[in-house]
């Protein structure tokens, strides 16, 4: 597997090329026309997206079993009186609901960008939550969308006691640099998983994001 490329390695600017002949082959790995393109003209490059593809087709067998079980108990449970009471669902709630599974309070406040993101658990994606409360101040490197390595600081504040109290991670300034930086979710489990392999991390992480936001399976 390539090592992440550095900017040097790259031409600013230029989005990123691909054949009909790479496109039918993610298709042909499992991965829907339109989620393709979306994916390879956002700036993931032709091998990524393949990889993802046979991936996500890999688990698409127990997937969908795992979803037909889940829909068989949410139906059981929707038939039951003792639902009346609005259990929490939304897009940004663990499955069971906030009501059944509230998100934990963070150890310590977030910054994103600036962004007070422990102030509005509602808002934030149940993943994205529980990589929150994993992460530690550092100098990281990880890939943008298009595989090109990106640093990223995690500044950090400490209480009294040396205990951390807040976190601040901060991304590029840079407009044309910004728009490289892959979704939240994929990266704090960047940030997260720093000691790990980049690219698997990267793969897996974008892997998760896409079903998470999308449903197994779904194309966009």
């Amino acid at each position: 597997m390539a090592k992440p490329k550095t900017g040097e390695d790259s031409v600013s600017e230029t989005p990123t090329r691909y054949t009909m002949e790479q496109l039918r082959e993610i298709v042909s790995a499992g991965m829907g026309v339109t989620e393709a393109r979306l994916l390879l003209d956002d700036g993931y490059t032709p091998g990524d997206v393949l990889e993802l593809a046979k991936l996500r087709a890999s688990q698409a067998i127990q997937s969908a079993a795992d979803a037909q079980t889940a829909t068989a108990k949410a139906m059981q449970k929707a038939m039951r009186p003792e639902n009346e009471t609005h259990p929490g669902f939304s897009a940004f709630s663990y499955p069971e609901g906030d009501r059944a599974h509230p998100k934990a309070p963070l150890p310590f406040g977030v910054y994103i960008d600036t962004y007070p993101c422990h102030k509005w658990p509602e808002t934030e994606h149940w993943r994205e939550w529980e990589l929150m409360a994993q992460l530690e101040p550092g100098d990281f490197t990880i890939m943008r969308k298009d595989g090109i390595a990106m640093r990223i600081t995690v500044r950090g504040e400490r209480d009294v006691t040396g205990k951390l109290s807040k976190v601040e991670v901060d991304l590029p300034r840079d407009k044309d640099e910004r728009k490289q930086v892959p979704p939240k979710m994929v990266l704090l489990q960047q940030l997260v998983r720093h000691k790990e392999n980049a690219r698997k991390v990267f793969l897996e992480a974008t892997n998760e994001y896409l079903q998470l936001m999308f449903g197994e399976g779904a194309t966009v």
